[in-house]
This record gives structure tokens, sequence and C-alpha cells, in this order.
């Protein structure tokens, strides 16, 4: 069974981009990995930007589904869409705090460590 996530940055323009990750996705995994490995802007937008994620592995590595487009990314108005539309958890690369923030599907916030 997989616990799926949403992994986003701010769009200023259109809401919250961002992109699927369909294994893992539960705060003591990937968003552990987050704050580990890909704890800048340039890491989020780097994931972001690219074909849906299978999962990411124990060292970090972002692993891709190979038949996706260039971009796969999606563009939400607010997390709480985002949740509704199936994901488990959403986690936002704020660029006002310059840290990862975690949503769960409740809409509760919990801070990824």
């Amino acid at each position: 069974m997989s616990t799926r996530s949403f992994i986003c940055i701010e769009d200023a323009e259109h809401g919250y981009r961002g992109i699927y990750c369909h294994y893992d996705g539960y705060p003591e995994h990937v968003g552990k990995l987050l704050v580990e490995f890909h704890n800048s802007l340039d890491a989020a937008e780097s994931i972001v930007h690219g074909p849906q994620i299978r999962n990411l592995d124990q060292d970090g590595m972002v692993v891709r589904y190979g038949d996706g487009t260039p971009d796969d990314s999606e563009v939400y108005l607010g997390i709480e869409d985002a949740l509704k539309s199936g994901f488990d958890y959403a986690y936002l690369y704020s660029t006002q705090e310059n840290r990862w923030i975690c949503f769960r599907n409740s809409s509760s916030i919990t801070e990824v460590r």
C-alpha cells in the first residue's frame, strides 16, 4: 500500500506547484529525507519540476517514473485542495521560513525535523 504525498513550492502566480510522490510519503520517511537532503529552495524546485516520483531512497535520491513527461508538476490553489485530491501528506518548502512544512490529510500542520 502506498502513502501518497505532494511535494510543493509556492507559485506566486498560481498557488502551490508540486509533484506527486507515490510511496512512503509519511513524515518519518519523505519528510525526514526532504529535510536531510533537499533543504533549500533550489533543491525543492528541482524536485517539483520533473516527472512524477516513485519514492525517495534512504540516501535522498529521488526515484522518478521513467515514462513521465519532463514536467509533471501540478498546481493547486491551496494545500487543502491538494490534500482533498487524494494525497495523504503535503510538503511545502516555505520561502518565508526557509524550511519544509508538512500537512496531513486532516489539514493539521506538523513541523518536519
